[in-house]
């Protein structure tokens, strides 16, 4: 059993070596048992009567083993085969697998798994019930025991009738208030709309018994100092009022400890900093905002995310992913965390880390969420393992390699005696001279803009020839933007501080440091005019209203904002293709624009 990795991708690769030797009919055999016994693996999400996903768990069986015979770079030719293509899970089953073959005998098989139905929690099932089916097959054991084996596509959808009925709506409520204090972004990109991709591994046997001793002495969880870690960095980095990161949750009940299948969450936790808190107390913040938003991780994914898009729509801000975290650990850490603090304070001293800055997917891509960075730690056999993604339009190389290797600086320092915000700032901008004050104010408490930016936007309005936006003080000790229009001289354009508000909402993207102004100043504006729906708004607005059942809709709100449900979002767009319009995909109807701004990114399909 070797090599575990949940890619930053969709897809799951999971190495299985078999204890005995199998034949290529003996290893068909085995996957045939996997498959047979859970429903994650026969899993498919399809459109139901009512225009919402839903699972079914009749997926066609693997088609077959993609084989290659033993070579020293069998095993990546192999993930490059399988594992590298998206899962279409309305048309295909969620799993791919491929065998390394020496000789007659099967040495390896590959599971590439879709990330939509497996978790890192479901490694370890899946390890032990492919242990289970090779004795089967080839040393003829019993049959393993049955266990439970469902699935749900969202563990919360089962939760609309029935004791958890309660808890789903007071976790539905709970963050329709917290969303309200998540910031839209804690760093300001040095390019919009892009993600310079950067990749990097920190390999440490320091981490582990660090985080065990400050856990002890913190009455926490490691996984409660590993984020607090990565809170007092982010802060001090970009000097923000609050920070942000979002955690993974293992979104597991008892009953479905064993299922192999996908029930994390990833849900935002805010923490306040503009007091600049030592990092004693930032720990002890971070527990109480975590155990909040565990006790209300019973909400959907397609929830929250409508809720979220309700606040952009109020702020007028796109809220940025930021960065994630994802934390896990083996048995063999929980054995680590009741040793002793002398022998913890012994395995600390005497453990070197390994950095590897490995720049070795420098790509470019469209970025259309805002991820800063992806954390994903991994401590197995003592030795943690930190393995990112950074967006190099955010991070320098040095705020990477803080990011990496500072959590363990931290937590030495804090064990000598509390660290205050003095000492997490010297640890995160040590080596690094790109570390400037953000270019950026605050605006409603907890947004970051730009003002030339804004101006950059409007002027891109074919009836304005120039724009100033100023920052104006708050009578709440927040910010405002105040921005002065000088209309094009012969545009024959009519346009209101609506019409400019509506129209940086169009351009509006996590990767921009960019908000609408709450006033604006219009100098030669034209005449006011009212004029007609065009047919591509109107268009849109029957498709939402008939696929969501919905009597009437305001072009002018926001697809959220009007009751829309984003679950609905792939019918709409089926059903504006049967009227020949194209131009919209998944992601456009959480943006906070209108319903009008929307339709009029339709265009009408080229035969």
């Amino acid at each position: 059993m070797q090599d575990t990795r949940l890619r930053a991708g969709s897809n799951a690769l999971v190495w299985l070596a078999p204890e005995c030797p199998l034949d290529l009919g003996q290893a068909r055999r085995v996957v045939e048992l996997l498959v047979h016994r859970h429903e994650a693996f026969r899993t498919l999400i399809v459109r139901g009567p009512d225009g919402m996903p839903e699972q079914r768990t009749d997926a066609p069986a693997p088609d077959g083993l993609h084989v290659l015979d033993e070579a020293a770079d069998g095993r990546r030719s192999l993930e490059l085969a399988i594992g590298e293509t998206e899962f279409d899970l309305s048309q295909e089953g969620p799993l791919r697998v491929g065998a390394v073959r020496a000789g007659e005998w099967v040495t390896e098989l590959l599971f590439v798994i879709s990330h939509c139905v497996f978790d890192g929690h479901s490694i370890p099932l899946l390890q032990a019930e492919f242990a289970l089916a090779v004795r089967e097959v080839a040393l003829g054991a019993e049959p393993a025991a049955s266990r439970p084996r469902h699935q749900p596509l969202d563990s919360a959808f089962a939760e609309q009738s029935g004791p958890f009925t309660q808890h789903r709506a007071a976790s539905t409520a709970h963050w329709a208030r917290a969303v309200r204090e998540i910031p839209n972004r804690m760093f300001v990109p040095a390019q919009d709309d892009l993600m310079h991709h950067y990749g990097a591994t920190y390999r440490t046997d320091r981490l582990a018994p660090l985080l065990a001793l400050a856990a002890r002495r913190h009455r926490t969880t490691p996984a409660v100092v590993h984020a607090a870690t990565v809170h007092a960095l982010l802060a001090a980095l970009s000097a923000a009022p609050h920070s942000v990161v979002r955690c993974h949750f293992v979104g597991r009940t008892e009953d479905e400890a064993e299922t192999i299948g996908c029930f994390h969450c990833i849900l935002p936790v805010v923490v306040a900093t503009s007091d600049r808190p030592g990092f004693g107390a930032l720990i002890g913040r971070v527990a109480i905002q975590t155990l909040r938003a565990q006790s209300r991780y019973r909400i959907g994914y397609l929830t929250l995310r409508q809720l979220i898009s309700a606040e952009e729509r109020r702020r007028g801000v796109a809220i940025a992913d930021g960065t994630i975290v994802n934390f896990s650990f083996d048995e063999g850490f929980a054995s680590l965390q009741r040793s002793s603090e002398e022998e913890l304070m012994a395995a600390a001293a005497g453990a070197v880390g390994e950095l590897e800055l490995l720049m070795g997917r420098n790509e470019t891509m469209p970025d259309h969420r805002g991820l800063d960075s992806y954390l994903m730690t991994r401590i197995s056999d003592g030795v943690a393992v930190t393995s990112a993604t950074f967006n190099g339009a955010v991070f320098t190389a040095p705020q990477m390699r803080a990011l990496l290797i500072g959590p363990e600086q931290l937590l030495a320092a804090h064990l000598q005696g509390d660290l205050d915000w003095e000492g997490i700032c010297r640890i995160a901008h040590s080596g690094d001279p790109y570390a400037p004050v953000p270019p950026a104010v605050p605006a409603v408490g907890v947004d970051l803009v730009l003002p030339e930016r804004v101006d950059e936007a409007l002027v891109s309005h074919r009836a304005v020839r120039a724009s100033s936006t100023t920052v104006t003080p708050g009578t709440d000790g927040t910010v405002g933007l105040e921005c002065r229009v000088i209309c094009e001289p012969g545009a024959g354009e009519p346009f209101t501080d609506a019409e400019l508000r509506e129209h940086l909402l169009c351009q509006v993207r996590p990767g921009a440091a960019m908000v609408a102004p709450h006033r604006f100043l219009i100098e030669g504006q034209a005449k006011e005019g009212a004029g007609r729906t065009e047919p591509s708004v109107l268009a849109l607005v029957a498709a939402v209203l008939e696929v969501n059942g919905m009597s009437t809709a305001d072009e002018g709100q926001g697809y959220a904002e009007s009751g829309g449900a984003l679950g609905a979002v792939p019918a709409i767009i089926d059903h504006l293709a049967e009227q020949g319009y194209t131009g919209l995909g998944p992601h456009d109807f959480t943006l906070p624009m209108s319903l009008r701004s929307l339709g009029r990114r339709l265009h009408r399909r080229q035969e």
